[in-house]
């Protein structure tokens, strides 16, 4: 039995059971247009399709829409499948001439100025792509690394371990005067009066204010959990969220040392997932 005989008989059952409803009372006084069926004289009644075509008019029926939606899917998709008409390809054909034509007289025509184009066309034609480059620059922007992406695993440790250890600035231009052998395991400085202080890496300051230890201090959270801190400056112009950048002033060192016998007037350290990390193992201090 094939599918549209199912659909008739489905229809013919429809049909006898509307019929056999009886007509609701006060349906006429209600004053609104009931759709009349021809007198029961007109022989076609007895032909449950035309039965079934007449009242889906009479009421906006439309059981053809899902076919004609599904048919209309199966036109874009094929449509989408096919390859290329002639005109497509001759434009894509075209868009490459043009822009082979172009690099072309680029290099034979001697324009001033263009020298800093032809530079990066060689580039970027004989050099190969610097993975672990964009293996840090993921790192850093994200704090994490594309799982889609494992075949730049083996640059982005050589990047991270640049990043972890090489990369970071030294936060002031000083000496160190006292390194401390536990807890934060920090170094005090002793740095020109009003010397700048400059973060070490890029990141977002957590914390700017007063504390009993390391007087006006700001901490920075860089990627992959590391963090610094800036001790004992005389005034800092950041705030707590500020996103800062590799070099970016926090503030300056205080005038007098704090009245230290040491003469110390900064103090720096590092953590790494909360764990202290002795700064001079990372950053070359003068």
């Amino acid at each position: 039995m094939t599918v549209k005989e199912n659909i008739k008989k489905r229809r013919i059952a429809r049909i006898k059971a509307i019929l056999a409803e009886p007509r609701q009372p006060d349906a006429a006084k209600s004053g609104a247009v009931q759709p009349r069926l021809p007198q029961t004289e007109d022989s076609r009644l007895s032909d449950p399709e035309y039965v079934w075509n007449l009242r889906r008019k009479q009421f906006g029926w439309d059981e053809d829409r899902y076919e004609r939606d599904r048919a209309e899917e199966e036109r874009s998709f094929r449509e989408w499948m096919a390859p290329p008409s002639k005109t497509q390809l001759g434009g894509k054909i075209f868009i490459c001439a043009l822009l082979f034509f172009g690099i072309w007289a680029l290099f034979r025509a001697h324009i001033p100025g263009t020298d800093a184009a032809k530079a990066w066309v060689t580039r970027a034609l004989t050099e190969d792509l610097d993975t672990a480059a964009v293996a840090l620059w993921y790192e850093r922007t994200f704090s994490g690394f594309p799982a889609v992406l494992p075949a730049l695993q083996h640059n982005l440790r050589k990047a991270v371990k640049v990043f972890d250890q090489d990369a970071m600035l030294a936060p002031t231009a000083g000496h160190i005067v006292r390194t401390e052998e536990d807890g934060p395991l920090g170094v005090w400085v002793h740095a020109p009066d009003g010397s700048a202080v400059q973060a070490v890496e890029e990141g977002r300051v957590v914390y700017a204010g007063r504390l009993p230890e390391t007087g006006l201090t700001v901490r920075v959270q860089h990627a992959k959990g590391w963090v610094s801190t800036y001790g004992w400056l005389a005034q800092t112009n950041v705030s707590v969220n500020d996103w800062i950048r590799k070099g970016d002033s926090l503030g300056t060192v205080a005038a007098d040392g704090s009245g230290r016998a040491d003469q110390a007037n900064f103090y720096f350290s590092l953590a790494k997932d909360r764990q202290p990390i002795p700064p001079t193992d990372v950053i070359p201090f003068d």
